[in-house]
């Protein structure tokens, strides 16, 4: 980790800059956004069961196929999670595949099982407006910048950014599979 303290970081972000990798970060710093992103990443893995669960009622082709894309979005948004993770240095193989599944850190709402296409659609509905100002939060206030440009359009969320990155380093992405 780099010779910075944590006053020092705070006051770099302070003034505008934008951290962009771990070597920028102190160890403070890097268990946190560790934790953020690990709670995040966690939360779109642990929706897709659930969604599925309900999309398998229904009404109609056209439904389950609306359902499904949905359950696609979430599974996206938690594998840029995990990639970013993974440039912090975390095993997110064993993350994923050995943790026990009760060491997830998720909203208790994704433990109460959505059984109908209505509770679905309801659930949906909260959990997308409560996503869309946790994470619009994120897009205005977070100092980590490989993070940070996975958010456009201000809490639209995609797998490649719009906007190049603040530093003048190549534009190129690794950590979200994106290039332009």
């Amino acid at each position: 980790m780099a010779a910075v303290t944590d006053a020092q970081l705070l006051e770099r972000i302070a003034q505008g800059h934008i951290v962009e990798s771990p070597d920028e970060m102190t160890d403070e710093y890097r268990q946190t956004l560790v934790h953020i992103l690990t709670v995040s990443a966690d939360t779109e893995l642990i929706s897709a069961p659930s969604y599925y669960t309900a999309a398998k009622n229904s009404p109609s082709m056209n439904n389950l196929i609306s359902a499904l894309a949905i359950i696609q979005d979430e599974l996206s948004h938690a594998h840029i999670g995990y990639r970013i993770l993974q440039d912090l240095g975390v095993d997110t193989e064993a993350l994923i595949y050995d943790r026990d599944p009760k060491k997830f850190k998720h909203p208790y709402a994704f433990d109460v099982p959505l059984r109908s296409w209505i509770e679905l659609i309801v659930a949906n509905a909260f959990y997308d407006r409560a996503g869309y100002v946790l994470l619009g939060d994120v897009y205005r206030n977070c100092s980590y910048g490989p993070w940070r440009r996975t958010f456009t359009f201000g809490t639209v969320r995609t797998g490649c950014a719009a906007s190049p990155p603040r530093t003048g380093r190549s534009s190129s992405r690794p950590w979200t599979g994106c290039s332009r």
